[in-house]
């Protein structure tokens, strides 16, 4: 379903990379430094590359640059997905098409 999208609907940084064909579904969110590959479907909800937050009581460690997050081509971001930036290390594909499975 392409439709057109307004301001009110999404959150999109400018800094925010979005490829050819990208079909966004309503109140999404996109943080700066996200690619977002060609074709990509990113549901209801989903919010990709939000910083990650701690409430200063944990003892998990949180990465001060952990890196920028990249959606593969193709791919399908679910509805209400959170997805945080990824490491240097990590594959951000969020989902694989059904060709790649």
């Amino acid at each position: 379903m392409d439709r057109t999208l307004t301001p009110q609907e999404n959150a999109i940084d400018p800094e925010a990379r979005l490829g050819a064909g990208v079909v966004l579904g309503h109140h999404v969110t996109i943080y700066p430094g996200v690619v977002v590959g060609d074709g990509v479907r990113i549901l209801d909800g989903a919010v990709l590359g939000r910083p990650p937050l701690t409430a200063g009581n944990t003892t998990r460690k949180v990465p001060k640059e952990p890196g920028p997050l990249v959606v593969g081509a193709g791919s399908i971001v679910g509805a209400n997905a959170v997805r945080l930036p990824a490491g240097p290390a990590l594959c951000a594909v969020v989902a694989r098409t059904r060709d790649e499975l």
